[in-house]
């Protein structure tokens, strides 16, 4: 299904519209970044959108892709659309003009103002209330873009690929006291009760299970001098051969490429 063209977003209380263009108009919509999540954070760039869902709701609002074309005739296809409606008083659009400010296709911030942002924002604190309305936000988030959606096996292993070998930021980074001491109370302030294996058991039935599943899988491993191992305990393994224990099963797992030279024999 192509879901590149102009869309449409329409209120079915007072026919008002706004017209766009995207390569996905679905996840241009319902997406991490697209309109519905600025709606419903109350943050949209179009003030006249954002009065319509804030007098009408979410349910008023109706998207459709009116047309179909290639990614590089967006614009003249989203420029003719705007130039049919620009008269019409029922149309939302602030700016008539493709890729003219406000808009920002295709610009990027300088390596200037990307410092001059951050220093902006250093050190500045949420309150409590609006961590608030952001938690009843996200809540009342809702919307058919991944809801009750699973990732293929294909998305899974395109995903698995594209993290092997990555480096994690913080890695080689000892943590300070002061986030020592805060995780420490973070940790420290669950009651017993909170977590959520507390007052439950495993079964003999299932501890034998469980036993019998690792002891029988077959792991292997080739060490940096080339030499393969074979073995069923990660943690006996990791132990004889000074290894940590949660990167080798991260490259079990096929989530990270090597370590300490450690890896796959397929890798």
């Amino acid at each position: 299904m192509n879901n590149c063209g102009i869309y449409i977003i329409m209120c079915i209380e007072n026919s008002t519209f706004y017209i766009g263009q995207s390569k996905d108009y679905l996840e241009r919509y319902y997406g991490k970044n697209g309109h519905l999540l600025s709606l419903q954070g109350n943050r949209h760039c179009n003030p006249h959108l954002q009065s319509i869902y804030n007098k009408y709701g979410q349910n008023s609002l109706r998207v459709q892709l009116i047309e179909s074309c290639n990614p590089e005739n967006l614009n003249i296809c989203e420029q003719k659309w705007l130039n049919m409606f620009k008269e019409n008083s029922l149309c939302l659009n602030i700016c008539f003009e493709v890729n003219v400010p406000p808009s920002w296709k295709g610009r990027k911030h300088t390596e200037e103002t990307k410092l001059k942002l951050r220093n902006l924002h250093l050190g500045k604190k949420r309150s409590n209330l609006t961590k608030d309305k952001l938690k009843i936000a996200r809540q009342n988030r809702t919307g058919p873009f991944f809801k009750g959606r699973k990732h293929t096996e294909e998305s899974k292993r395109k995903m698995s690929q594209s993290k092997l070998g990555r480096v994690p930021w913080n890695k080689g980074i000892p943590c300070t006291e002061e986030q020592k001491e805060k995780i420490r109370k973070t940790l420290s302030s669950k009651l017993p009760e909170e977590t959520p294996f507390f007052g439950r058991h495993h079964t003999e039935e299932t501890k034998e299970n469980l036993r019998n599943k690792i002891c029988k899988t077959e792991r292997y491993l080739l060490s940096p001098d080339g030499e393969l191992f074979v073995f069923f305990s990660t943690k006996k393994f990791c132990a004889e051969h000074n290894l940590n224990r949660r990167h080798i099963s991260q490259v079990l797992n096929k989530k990270e490429s090597q370590h300490k030279g450690w890896k796959l024999p397929d890798a």
